[in-house]
């Protein structure tokens, strides 16, 4: 590969959107969705990962509109991204954690998802990536609501070993 073509790239990925979006509890026998760990590309990707003790791991793959990551770009901004996070958590309170990579540069604020649920933009934020959830999981993962159903265009089960 020539030069320039690496260079263009390297550039294209360091300048490429990835959000990543983890909710709740892997090893809690009280919380039955377990952990969800969903992940958004630039180009609509998105792809769903979920480990608890109450069933096998799982995944699902799908594509999201891109209206979707233009509602959460703006949702995190509303939201004033990074900031907003938690000091302290309850210990067993479901966190969720966004972590964005946008322009080679990166960001993550960890939340209480209750209170999530109250703060002004982190509320869509929230929404939003739990119903890409629910959707590409087809409705095994039904924390919080739906609200957003037009924001998936596919999705479907991917193997995942334990």
């Amino acid at each position: 590969m020539s030069g320039s073509v690496a260079k263009r790239s390297a550039d294209a990925a360091a300048s490429a959107f990835r959000l990543t979006y983890e909710v709740g509890l892997e090893h809690s026998p009280t919380n039955p969705w377990g952990r969800a760990v969903l992940t958004l590309d630039s180009d609509g990707s998105a792809c769903v990962e979920n480990r608890g003790v109450l069933f096998d791991p799982r995944a699902w793959r799908g594509r999201v509109s891109p209206e979707a990551i233009t509602r959460l770009r703006a949702a995190l901004a509303s939201a004033g991204f990074p900031r907003g996070g938690q000091t302290r958590l309850v210990p067993d309170a479901a966190t969720a954690t966004v972590q964005v990579r946008d322009g080679g540069r990166e960001a993550t604020v960890e939340l209480d998802w209750d209170e999530a649920q109250r703060l002004p933009g982190y509320r869509e934020v929230v929404a939003i990536l739990d119903g890409i959830n629910h959707r590409l999981s087809g409705g095994a993962l039904a924390r919080g609501r739906d609200a957003y159903p037009d924001l998936v265009l596919e999705a479907g089960a991917d193997a995942l070993s334990g």
